[in-house]
């Protein structure tokens, strides 16, 4: 009678973590280069045709207290509905000093990027 309970209950447990180790989606990671102290305050846009996400880094800020120009800290998630296979993304870093973009293409069954772009001097 106990191994039943046990057996149940693993079976239970299974099915509720299953969905998580199976969810899709993709992630972007940009990576900023030629940050200099005084850059300031950039906006990291990333659009799709679905969606568009942003974040704001003072990226003077960042430089002064590291030391290096290059920042690798900022991750956007998409949902596949979001960013299908196959789909396309803008990436655009917009500052004081003007702004600097790039496109790319998600690649067919990949769950994640990376994209380097310059900040504006």
């Amino acid at each position: 009678m106990m191994i039943l309970v046990f057996s149940v209950l693993s079976i239970a447990m299974t099915l509720v973590y299953l969905p998580t180790i199976q969810a899709s989606g993709f992630i972007l990671q940009v990576n900023l280069y030629d940050g200099q102290q005084d850059s300031g305050r950039v906006n990291v846009v990333v659009k799709t045709a679905f969606a568009e996400k942003s974040r704001t880094l003072d990226v003077g800020r960042i430089v002064s207290a590291t030391g290096n120009s290059n920042i690798q800290i900022l991750k956007f998630g998409f949902s596949d509905r979001e960013l299908p296979s196959n789909g396309a993304f803008t990436v655009c870093v917009i500052s004081k000093l003007g702004s600097q973009c790039e496109q790319a293409d998600r690649h067919r069954n990949a769950d994640s990027a990376v994209i380097f772009i310059q900040v504006p001097n």
